[in-house]
């Protein structure tokens, strides 16, 4: 028997299906911790930020690439809008059209949240409808 035969391995698996529910699940919280870790360093939390703006949605003109704007919003000290200072990194959020993904200012989170607002007029409603009940 070979290890690509399908039989061996329902075979071998019925055998040793405890350990190995235990190898996997050490080798999970493994790489999780790894993760952890490397979203600590300075490339990887470069790395997490870039992923994110663009599970968002968010797009670059010509001539702009993501390390460039992810050093640009890191340099940023102020809100764009209301020049206060950024107490930390999590303060700092990179605002963008939703219409057309196109990246705008750093903001703080109140302005982003009324610039939120602004595009979209019906979250207005919706907010206020549910305050409502």
């Amino acid at each position: 028997m070979s290890y690509s035969d399908p039989e061996y391995q329902q075979k071998y698996y019925l055998a040793n299906k405890e350990r190995i529910k235990e190898k996997n699940l050490l080798r999970k919280e493994e790489i999780a911790e790894r993760k952890k870790r490397y979203s600590k360093t300075e490339k990887g939390h470069r790395d997490l930020k870039i992923k994110n703006w663009r599970a968002y949605g968010m797009k670059l003109r010509e001539g702009e690439d993501w390390e460039s704007i992810y050093y640009f919003v890191e340099s940023c000290d102020k809100c764009e809008d209301c020049n206060n200072v950024f107490k930390s990194r999590r303060h700092r959020h990179l605002d963008h059209d939703h219409t057309t993904g196109y990246i705008r200012k750093v903001l703080c989170c109140s302005c982003n949240n009324k610039q939120k607002f602004k595009d979209n007029p019906e979250l207005n409603v919706k907010i206020v409808l549910n305050f409502k009940k």
